[in-house]
């Protein structure tokens, strides 16, 4: 899978006003202020940060000439002199947007931090995994991703949060990486693919089969050092219907079990979960 290397496109004159409101180190040469037809342009992605201020047409003409002259555009964040809009302000804009490029998402940071968030995603990774901003309305938790696209996913669906009084759900931030949702009074942190797997049947059924996969690999490696060992199964510590549905790969051994296996094999638990991980058989790594 090819990595796309993205660039800053910034309103005109707005370089050095847009490094000092972030204050975060933007690597020289990918920061640009307007656009040139140039071959290596096709091979880069760009994040295209536009003024409120711009005329809705003007902006549709921007967007579509950025898009024309770069490998990637999927959104373009919206600022005014980086600070957050008044909400009249970007109605036309926003509607102007919507139906004339419906396959862009239109982004307005919350606040400078959110802005630094989608920034340092774009240029050093990460767009897809971090979050840039989140609010709750009502029961509905709205999550902005660094690409920037939005995510909508009622409370109550997400299971670490099931249970708790619905007056500690608004008592979250996002963490200065964007890495996740922090509740820190009730010790709980949520990312994008907990919300992902939450509300998108196709991303939950490949993350199923990415985790039956690694339970399989490991599987395979407890059978191997148990043969290696020339222990049966009666001699592991366990009922032989778990230690079954363990090598099958239809369990994942808690704690207390691989503790268990661990003694068995006369191994200390480190020294036990080591000799797995080596050997699991080579077609399966």
């Amino acid at each position: 899978m090819t990595v796309i290397e993205y660039d800053l496109l910034l309103p005109s004159g707005d370089r050095h006003q847009l490094k000092s409101s972030l204050n975060i180190k933007i690597p020289d040469g990918r920061v640009l202020t307007r656009l040139r037809n140039h071959p290596k342009r096709k091979g880069r992605g760009l994040l295209m940060i536009a003024d409120l201020s711009t005329s809705p047409r003007k902006l549709v003409d921007d967007i579509t000439q950025a898009k024309a002259l770069s490998a990637e555009l999927t959104g373009v964040t919206l600022v005014n002199q980086y600070n957050p809009p008044k909400q009249v302000e970007v109605i036309s804009t926003w509607e102007l947007l919507t139906n004339f490029l419906p396959d862009v998402q239109a982004y307005i940071p919350l606040d400078v931090a959110s802005l630094r968030r989608i920034v340092n995603a774009h240029l050093y990774g990460g767009r897809e995994q971090r979050i840039a901003s989140a609010q709750l309305k009502d029961d509905e938790l709205l999550i902005w991703s660094c690409e920037p696209k939005l995510y909508s996913c009622l409370v109550g669906d997400l299971t670490p949060l099931r249970s708790v009084d619905r007056e500690e759900w608004k008592n979250f931030e996002v963490s200065s990486s964007g890495s996740y949702l922090s509740w820190k009074t009730l010790d709980i942190d949520i990312d994008l693919d907990t919300i992902r797997y939450t509300i998108d049947p196709e991303f939950k059924k490949q993350q199923d089969q990415k985790r039956h996969q690694e339970l399989l690999r490991y599987a395979k490696g407890i059978v191997q050092l148990r043969q290696e060992h020339k222990l049966s199964r009666k001699e592991c510590g366990i009922s032989d219907y778990e230690l079954r549905q363990i090598e099958s790969g239809k369990v994942m051994p808690n704690h207390k079990i691989l503790g268990t296996l661990a003694a068995a094999h006369q191994m200390s638990f480190s020294d036990y979960l080591e000799a797995v991980s080596q050997a699991i058989p080579m077609e399966h790594i």
